[in-house]
């Protein structure tokens, strides 16, 4: 009896020691269109950190087995976020990758973005040379030209052709709630009849705000730009320099108020109607 218990005793313990904990089973593998969605989202507006956290995912997917479609796809996101970072070794590398961008026949802007896309500044450059010299571009295209030179520009390091071609960029924002802006980003309808721009979250405030810090005239911007809202209270432009330059002067929470005096400005506790065909460029 001695012995059954001790063999008996051994293999409770031993099967305790055996014992195997309830296992979930592993996450299914997400699909291609999962993915994608995801890295759309991490790309936000373009901001710094954004554009960071979507390249290290997009970077993680590109062993994965893709149809021809999908690598397309792919290729095209890492391909804008590249370029939003500056990686011109990137874009070269992307080469490699069939390109199914095709921009619109006779369409220099988007020939230009596409030579952009493809690691190709000279030819980019050359082409917006001539596009500066077209008075008959409109007020998207014109700013997609900025928006390209100010990338262009801080790939090469020159900011002040980049601060040039964003400041530019800040003149347009002044007129969003006008017809010109709202006439393609306007709601469908309702009062007020324009719709918000999140324009404290932009990759230009970002950008904007960085160049004023570094360059030592904030405080004479502020001044400026103070000045000028003082003897026009309705200029939006006045106020987003005031902001900007506020920001840059290491006072975000005040700044953030200042963005807010604009009526159009996004924020959660604002009923505003998101504007229509919006995206971020380039």
């Amino acid at each position: 009896m001695k012995t059954k218990f001790i063999v008996l005793a051994t293999v409770v313990v031993f099967g305790a020691a055996l014992a195997i904990p309830n296992r979930q089973d592993p996450p299914a593998e997400k699909d291609h269109y999962t993915l994608m969605w995801e890295v759309r989202d991490a790309m936000g507006l373009a901001r710094t950190e954004e554009n960071a956290k979507a390249a290290a995912m997009l970077k993680a997917m590109e062993g994965r087995k893709m149809d021809e479609d999908e690598r397309a796809e792919w290729a095209r996101l890492a391909r804008v976020v590249a370029l939003r970072m500056g990686d011109t070794a990137r874009l070269t590398e992307l080469r490699k990758y069939p390109d199914q961008y095709d921009p619109i026949p006779g369409d220099p802007v988007t020939t230009a973005y596409k030579h952009l896309l493809s690691g190709e500044i000279a030819e980019a450059k050359q082409l917006l040379r001539r596009l500066r010299q077209n008075s008959g571009l409109n007020a998207r295209d014109e700013r997609r030209v900025y928006e390209m030179n100010a990338r262009i520009a801080r790939i090469e390091g020159n900011i002040a052709t980049e601060r040039l071609n964003i400041e530019r960029i800040v003149e347009h924002l002044a007129f969003w709630p006008a017809a010109g802006c709202q006439a393609c980003h306007g709601p469908m309808r309702g009062n007020p009849n324009y719709s918000s721009l999140d324009v404290r979250n932009l990759w230009i405030t970002e950008r904007y705000i960085e160049i004023l810090r570094d360059s030592g005239d904030a405080q004479a911007m502020r001044d400026q730009a103070a000045e000028e809202l003082a003897r026009d209270p309705k200029s939006d432009s006045a106020r987003l320099r005031l902001a900007y330059a506020t920001a840059a002067l290491g006072d975000r929470e005040k700044a953030d108020q200042i963005f807010l005096e604009l009526p159009w400005a996004d924020a959660p506790d604002r009923n505003l109607a998101k504007p229509r065909d919006m995206g971020v460029f380039p």
